[in-house]
Parts: C-alpha cells; sequence; structure tokens
C-alpha cells in the first residue's frame, strides 16, 4: 500500500473511532441490562426445558416475558415464536387496546366502487 493509501486509512479510522467508540458503549450498556435482566429475574436451565405447548404454568415463558419487560422497561411485555406474521402480530396488538363495544376506523385507499357519472 502506497504511504498516500496508508494515511488516508489511518485518517478514516481515527475520524470513525468515536463513532465505534460510541458503539461499543451501547452494546456494553445493552448487554449490562440483559445480564442483569436474567441474574434479577433468576433465570437458571428449568426455563429452557420442554413444554407442553400449552403455555399452562410454563415458568420459562412466564419468565421470558418479564426479562423481555425489564430490559426494554416495559410494565409488561409478550414473547411468543408462535406470532407468525404481522397480521398476527396486528391482531394480538388490537386486541390489547380494544375493549368490547370500541368502534375502529379503518381507512384504506381509493375505493373499488365504480363512481356513477
Amino acid at each position: 500500500m502506497s504511504s498516500m493509501s496508508s494515511e488516508l486509512v489511518q485518517a478514516a479510522v481515527q475520524a470513525l473511532q468515536p463513532i465505534f467508540s460510541g458503539i461499543d458503549q451501547t452494546v456494553k450498556s445493552n448487554l449490562a441490562k440483559v445480564l442483569t435482566a436474567f441474574r434479577e429475574q433468576r433465570v437458571g436451565v428449568q426455563h429452557f426445558a420442554g413444554a407442553s405447548g400449552y403455555g399452562y404454568s410454563d415458568t420459562g415463558r412466564e419468565t421470558l416475558d418479564r426479562v423481555f419487560a425489564q430490559i426494554v422497561g416495559a410494565e409488561a411485555a409478550i414473547v411468543r415464536s408462535q406470532i407468525v406474521s404481522g397480521t398476527h402480530a396486528i391482531t394480538c396488538a388490537l386486541f390489547g387496546v380494544l375493549r368490547p363495544g370500541d368502534e375502529m376506523l379503518s381507512v384504506m385507499g381509493q375505493s373499488t366502487i365504480p363512481s356513477k357519472k
């Protein structure tokens, strides 16, 4: 590599160093949150055992929900591999916020009903 190329590479490394340092700090902070949540929720080997699939008294699933909630600073969380599509996720969210008797208005694109001229 020529000395000019070497100097350009070194200048780029120095210019990017603060950015990479910030990324490293974010990673360390997030890792600390995860490890703290695992420790405080007392995650152990028993939480990774198989389950019946029905979700009744599934301590692993309940603990995972609490871990995620703690990590993101939420009141509660639901973490499921069974949510299989975006539509499924939207349905779960709507069931969470809509109450019996509520009405939801969904506005979509252009009408497909032919206009009478």
